[in-house]
C-alpha cells in the first residue's frame, strides 16, 4: 500500500463504494504523466477496474472522490462497457456488409468491362442486377451505420445521467460529485479551447467527462448534468 495519502484515500472510497454497491473491489489504477483531470471504470461487477488521473486525485477531497467514484461504479455495476462492446461489434458488422455490397458492385462492373459480345445482353442484364443490388447494400449499410452510431452516442449520454443518479442516490448526496464536476469545468476553462489530452480519445465514452467538445458527443454537458443532480 502507497504511503500517499491521497492514494490510501482513494483505495478505501473504492472499497467502501464497492460494498455499497454490492460488487467485488475493482482494481484501482492511478494514470500518471497527464495533466488531464478525468477518471474511467470497465468491467463487470465479477471483474472490474477503475482509474482514475493524478491532477484529478490531487484536486478532489474525500467528499469529492466519492462522488466521482460512485459515478464509475454505476457504470460498472450497469455493465456499460460490455454494452459498448456490443455496439461496436454490431457497427463492425454493418462496416462488413457495406463492404460486401461494393464487392458486388465492383464485381458487376468489372465484368461488363471485361466481357465482349459473346456473354449476350442477357448474362450483362443479370450481372448487372447484381451490381444494382450491391449498391442497395452498401446504401442500406451506410444508412444502419449512421443510426447505429447516433443510438450510441444518445444511449451514452443517458448512461452518464444514469450513473450520476446512482452516485448521488449510494452516497446519499449529490454535492460531492457536483462539485468536482465544478472543478473539472473550471480547469477545462482555463485551458481556453487549448487541451492536448493524453488520454485516447477512442475511449472517451468511458471517461467521467469528455474535455474536448464534439458534434456527436458521448457525454452530455457538463452544466446539464450539475442541474439534474441538483434536483435529484
Amino acid at each position: 500500500m502507497s504511503a500517499d495519502p491521497k492514494v490510501k484515500m482513494f483505495d478505501n472510497v473504492v472499497t467502501e463504494l464497492a460494498l455499497a454497491y454490492g460488487m467485488k473491489k475493482p482494481a484501482t489504477f492511478i494514470v500518471e504523466g497527464t495533466q488531464e483531470p478525468n477518471a474511467f471504470a470497465t468491467g463487470n461487477p465479477d471483474r472490474s477496474g477503475v482509474a482514475i488521473t493524478r491532477p484529478l486525485l490531487d484536486m478532489l477531497n474525500r467528499e469529492e472522490l466519492s462522488g466521482v467514484m460512485g459515478h464509475e461504479l454505476a457504470h460498472i455495476a450497469a455493465e456499460d462497457s460490455q454494452t459498448t462492446m456490443r455496439f461496436a461489434l454490431f457497427v463492425s458488422g454493418l462496416s462488413f456488409v457495406v463492404i460486401m455490397g461494393w464487392a458486388l458492385v465492383r464485381f458487376g462492373l468489372l465484368f461488363i468491362a471485361d466481357s465482349d459480345d459473346e456473354h449476350g445482353w442477357q448474362s450483362k442484364a443479370v450481372v448487372g442486377c447484381f451490381s444494382i443490388m450491391g449498391l442497395v447494400v452498401v446504401i442500406a449499410g451506410y444508412i444502419g451505420k449512421l443510426c447505429a452510431i447516433l443510438l450510441k452516442f444518445a444511449m451514452s449520454r443517458t448512461r452518464e445521467y444514469d450513473a450520476d443518479a446512482m452516485s448521488a442516490k449510494v452516497n446519499q448526496n449529490p454535492n460531492g460529485l457536483i462539485q468536482s464536476l465544478y472543478k473539472i469545468d473550471d480547469w477545462v476553462a482555463q485551458q481556453s479551447g487549448k487541451i492536448d489530452s493524453e488520454l485516447s480519445p477512442k475511449f472517451s465514452n468511458l471517461y467521467l467527462v469528455d474535455t474536448k467538445t464534439h458534434l456527436l458527443d458521448n457525454h452530455p454537458s457538463t452544466k446539464d448534468r450539475i442541474e439534474r443532480l441538483k434536483e435529484v
